[in-house]
């Protein structure tokens, strides 16, 4: 079994909605798996989102995590179709927009 590698795209507290910053996936492996772990939430709720670009230009949405409305964690597996680059995004929604979140989210290779 091969050791998972880690790629940490956010790890802090968020206030409203932000862009973290961007990831070149060059050279590594189109299996993934994307993990949220979000520890503190003083808002209605947030959508996290991996997001993905083929020129750190223009970016799509990827991988999208469960509505948070509370704390807790979630994974997902995905395949990335070539895309190189990657980044979290955070889009707090509902009445407490300018919240504070604490959210890890790790993009994390499969193991083969």
């Amino acid at each position: 079994m091969a050791s998972v590698n880690k790629l940490e795209l956010w790890n802090g507290a968020l206030s409203g909605d932000t862009l973290g910053t961007a990831y070149s996936l060059e050279g590594l492996q189109t299996d993934f798996v994307g993990v949220l772990n979000l520890s503190a939430l003083s808002a209605t709720n947030v959508i996290v989102k991996i997001q993905r670009s083929p020129d750190n230009i223009v970016w799509f949405d990827w991988i999208t995590f469960t509505t948070a409305t509370a704390t807790g964690n979630e994974a997902k597996d995905a395949t990335i179709p070539g895309m190189s680059w990657v980044r979290a995004n955070f889009d707090f929604t509902g009445g407490a927009q300018t919240g504070t979140a604490v959210v890890t989210l790790h993009f994390d290779k499969k193991s083969k």
